[in-house]
């Protein structure tokens, strides 16, 4: 297994952007609903043309403490089968300090989350992810495996918009090493000529080209002779605008990307970018995208849906709370005493959530 955490992130960056851009076209703005029971559901929509997914819980990021913690560290006792995975990174990492640390601080570091999910898609080869509201201020990663997120057979069609859509979102170190995995994964047929590498797939091939080991260019060549047929287009919007315009440390620009004249790229490589609110009004965000917000900015909460993108029916979110009160009365010392060994038991629930959540 690979030695750091940048390896991980190499190695699963490609082949998590198409199966993000996959899992955006499967559900949608769709509605959802979280079990984290013995059999762990994620369903979307509703009855009779629900989707349901297995979730494996990663880990939780809280938007107030700025912290991840991994779900490895199971503070919220939840089944075997919802903290499995976790588990097996935690087993598959063991020389990676981030993965074998429970609670991780997130002050400028905000790719982090996306490292994290990434190194754990490397470890389990389950390339889907969502990351869902638990309440206020905690939002709670997940591998998700359907058989409707089977990616299929490897498309030269895809290649542009993944690959722009990884470097949009995630931090990839070597390029080169990100396109060998990622063809690999897919299996692709790869030729190496000089600065370009090629990916050859039933549909075609896409031309990679590098530059000061940088993907700049990609184009696209369809058609039994092989001819090129292309024009140049503008790149492929990220998941996150803002995200993408802040040019945090380690995220490359996105390459240019042609494409046939005759077969434009698929509807699916488009990825919807939420509108800002002004103010202190909340913002949207999908769950599906990689590209992460600063957990530190306590101005970035947690969103309402748009008229553009509702997702249906909201699901009122079941919480757990703390025990009641006894209705006696305490003398101020009593009181006293009673927060005292109350304090304790907030610092060990930290990140405390339901079994049960949706939106």
């Amino acid at each position: 297994m690979a030695s750091t955490l940048d390896d991980l992130v190499n190695r699963a960056a490609f082949v998590s952007a198409e199966a993000q851009l996959k899992l955006e076209e499967v559900v949608g703005s769709s509605s959802w609903t979280v079990d984290f029971s013995d059999q762990p559901t994620l369903t979307w929509g509703e009855q009779p043309s629900a989707i349901i997914m297995t979730p494996s819980l990663i880990g939780t990021v809280s938007t107030k403490a700025g912290t991840w913690h991994w779900g490895w560290d199971n503070i919220n006792d939840f089944p075997e089968a919802v903290v499995a995975d976790a588990k097996r990174v935690k087993a598959k990492a063991r020389e990676i300090a981030e993965v074998q640390t429970a609670e991780l601080a997130l002050e400028g570091v905000p790719h982090l989350p996306v490292q994290l999910i990434l190194a754990a898609k490397a470890i389990t080869g389950t390339w889907a992810h969502y990351a869902a509201s638990a309440g206020p201020a905690t939002d709670v990663w997940m591998l998700l495996d359907a058989q409707e997120l089977k990616l299929g057979e490897p498309s030269a069609l895809k290649v542009g918009p993944v690959i722009a859509q990884a470097l949009s979102t995630a931090p990839v170190t070597d390029h080169g090493a990100a396109l060998r995995y990622y063809a690999e994964l897919r299996g692709f047929r790869v030729k190496e000529d000089g600065a370009q590498v090629i990916l050859f797939a039933s549909d075609g091939h896409a031309i990679v080209t590098f530059e000061n080991e940088q993907i700049v260019d990609i184009n696209l060549e369809l058609g039994a002779k092989g001819v090129r047929e292309g024009v140049p287009v503008p790149a492929m919007e990220p998941a996150s605008v803002e995200a993408a315009e802040r040019a945090e440390p380690g995220v490359a620009a996105s390459p240019t990307l042609t494409e046939p004249v005759s077969s434009p790229l698929p509807d699916e490589a488009a990825v919807p970018t939420p509108e800002g609110e002004s103010g202190e009004a909340e913002e949207e965000r999908s769950g599906l995208e990689e590209a992460p917000v600063d957990p530190t900015d306590l101005t970035q909460r947690e969103e309402t849906p748009d008229a553009s993108s509702a997702p249906g029916p909201t699901h009122e979110q079941s919480r757990s709370e703390a025990p009641c009160e006894s209705s006696l009365e305490q003398s101020p010392d009593e009181e006293a005493e009673a927060s005292a060994k109350r304090e304790p038991e907030k610092k060990e629930k930290k990140g405390f959530f339901a079994k049960l959540f949706g939106r």
